[in-house]
């Protein structure tokens, strides 16, 4: 429309596919040929010979596209799961390597009790614990 003002988050592209063979040096170097390439392909065959990570993601997204229900169905159900596997996987490491330093930190104010630099009472309190539950978790006792 007339007067509508774009942002810089979106770019026009431009190709004239049968000018391809006329492309020079810089336009094959910023991968607007194997693009022009992908368009103007009669079959699956040209695609897969071209070698452009964009273009073969782009490639996998048609054949997901256009293949049968049942199929795009199968594909997105396990796209979902790898997505919930992967979310598990970094809420149990995010998890362990918070237990991981709560357990560090309660072997570290353990240790200066231990050898006299640090009173039980303020090792609790460092690790926001009672006293009872920092005896408890670290096996020292005081007397």
């Amino acid at each position: 429309e007339e007067g509508y003002r774009y942002s810089d988050k979106l770019q026009f592209y431009v190709m004239d596919l049968k000018a391809v063979s006329e492309a020079d040096e810089e336009e094959r170097k910023r991968g607007l040929v194997e693009w022009a390439e992908a368009f103007s392909a009669k079959d699956w065959e040209q695609i897969q010979r071209i070698d452009n990570p964009g273009v073969k993601e782009a490639a996998k997204q048609m054949q997901t596209i256009m293949s049968l229900p049942e199929q795009r169905q199968m594909i997105w159900s396990r796209k979902m799961a790898q997505m919930d596997y992967d979310t598990q996987m970094d809420s149990a490491k995010k998890a362990g390597r918070a237990e991981g330093r709560a357990e560090g930190v309660l072997e570290t104010l353990g240790g200066l009790v231990k050898d006299g630099l640090l009173p039980v009472a303020e090792a609790a309190r460092r690790a926001n614990m009672s006293v009872a539950d920092f005896e408890k978790e670290t096996g020292i006792t005081t007397m």
